[in-house]
């Protein structure tokens, strides 16, 4: 081996490195192959806002049952006859309100067009007034990139 490393051309480096061993058999046995997480959906936040109309849908009895992070069920609802782009607000069966007209337009858009969005309670403030004693957040779910780094379908291959 010795005459192998004296000989400096990268045949000889690349022989020598063949035959030598880099890491130990037992080491190599001793490491356990564990699986590659799955990748985790981060979610990017949308709105922030407090729930539209919830003096009239909801009383104060339903609060306690609100916690930060609980999910919500986001629901457009196209034939509202005071907004096409409405969107209600439940827990459950039992409707909490709407999203605020300010902000409710590419919220309903993007519903109907069947993209899961997430809705949670943000906070509750027991002690404020009925408009704004529950604050929600909507999210969107960013879809983790593939390991080509292309994210869909090129600008070019839609038309």
């Amino acid at each position: 081996m010795k005459n192998e490393l004296c000989n400096n051309s990268r045949r000889a480096f690349l022989g020598f490195l063949v035959k030598s061993p880099l890491i130990p058999g037992a080491v190599l046995a001793a490491r356990q192959v564990t699986a590659a997480p799955a990748p985790t959906v981060r979610k990017v936040l949308m709105n922030d806002f407090a729930i539209a109309g919830f003096r009239y849908y909801a009383d104060t009895a339903v609060l306690p049952t609100l916690t930060p992070g609980t999910r919500l069920a986001l629901r457009p609802e196209p034939d509202n006859p005071h907004d096409s782009f409405a969107v209600e607000i439940h827990p459950g069966p039992a409707k909490l309100g709407y999203v605020p007209r300010f902000c409710n337009r590419h919220i309903s858009r993007l519903l109907q067009d069947s993209l899961p969005l997430a809705c949670e309670v943000g906070r509750v403030v027991p002690d404020a007034p009925p408009w704004e004693a529950v604050h929600v957040r909507v999210l969107l779910p960013q879809q983790p990139v593939p390991a080509d780094g292309c994210a869909g379908p090129s600008p070019s291959s839609r038309f």
